[in-house]
């Protein structure tokens, strides 16, 4: 398991954010990089550009998300080189969601050497999971698995895993993308409508929340920013 300083994590902060800002011509107002079980997860704030800003006020959401992920998908194949050769550690995929309404995103960078650590069992785990399943079931096929990637006060990273519709499979290999976006953010826009049943389960508010699909390994990524 990688082992990463302060100033590892700093340095990269600074540098995801420089890179963003030379890409898009604008930076974001708060970035910043937390390792765990080597993955690195970043976090976004303020981070949308006059372009962009003019898209979603004219509902066209889907090609705002498909200029900046033509974008982010350049950076991060330079910023996984960056993290890799920085930390000692050879990462290997990156996933990305945005949520234009918040103004947020979160990256998740991963080694295929993921080792955890030994989790101790969340006192809430047992209930999350069974609400979770019993709302997604109402717009998505109930995943297999869950597990909690990453717990704190501010944060719940749960990983679903053999998640995938027959449909989203075939969608996938045809390369229909917008589809699978926009079932993404209706899949997000109810998961947010049924806070009260998770602020039940957290014992504080969902601030706001992520998907990220990997369609290759049949999993998705659910990340709860608490308040």
């Amino acid at each position: 398991m990688v082992y990463t300083t302060q100033d590892d994590l700093l340095y990269l902060s600074s540098r995801f954010s420089k890179t963003l800002k030379s890409r898009f011509g604008k930076g974001p107002e708060t970035c910043y990089v937390v390792s765990q079980d080597n993955r690195l997860f970043i976090y976004i704030g303020n981070f949308m550009t006059p372009a962009e800003e003019v898209l979603v006020a004219n509902n066209q959401v889907n090609m705002a998300n498909n200029f900046r992920a033509s974008v982010i998908n350049v950076i991060c194949k330079e910023f996984i080189n960056e993290a890799s050769k920085t930390l000692g550690l050879k990462f290997h995929s990156c996933f990305h969601d945005w949520n234009y309404d918040t103004n947020k995103g979160i990256f998740i960078i991963e080694s295929n050497d993921i080792q955890s650590t030994d989790h101790k069992e969340v006192y809430f785990e047992k209930g999350l999971f069974e609400v979770m399943g019993r709302i997604i079931s109402k717009v998505h096929k109930t995943p297999e698995r869950f597990e909690i990637l990453k717990w704190n006060q501010s944060v719940c990273v749960v990983e679903c895993r053999e998640v995938l519709l027959s449909m989203d499979r075939y969608l996938f290999r045809q390369g229909y993308s917008d589809i699978l976006l926009e079932h993404s953010r209706e899949m997000k826009t109810f998961l947010k409508s049924q806070k009260d049943q998770l602020k039940l389960v957290f014992n504080r508010e969902v601030e706001d929340l992520f998907i990220i699909w990997d369609y290759e390994k049949d999993r998705s990524i659910i990340v709860f920013s608490l308040q």
